[in-house]
């Protein structure tokens, strides 16, 4: 899988239901390997993910294969706006936009 980040936290990817062939996108929150692999690598990890616009008790560990790498997302942040909220996405920013 090259061309991946070392670390994939903060980044977001479709990754498939457990219970149909749905796709919605997540944020990965964090990964680890499973206890006995010999070479640690992104194919054997497990990664916490957030789906997006649900609940956050759905939140759950998906194995790699459940994970479509191919359209990863960078994390973005928010610049806050100082005269209040002007109720638009203007304010997102990607981590590669940055100096």
């Amino acid at each position: 899988m090259a061309g991946i980040p070392t670390s994939l936290d903060g980044w977001r990817a479709p990754v498939k239901t457990e219970h149909n062939d749905d796709w919605p996108m997540a944020e990965i929150i964090f990964s680890k390997q499973p206890p006995g692999v010999a070479v640690p690598s992104h194919a054997t990890a497990l990664y916490y993910v957030h789906w997006l616009d649900f609940n956050k008790r759905l939140d759950e560990w998906v194995a790699a294969e459940r994970v479509d790498f191919t359209k990863l997302q960078p994390p973005t942040l928010c610049k806050s706006n100082k005269k209040g909220s002007s109720g638009n996405n203007n304010n997102v920013v990607s981590l590669l936009d940055l100096p």
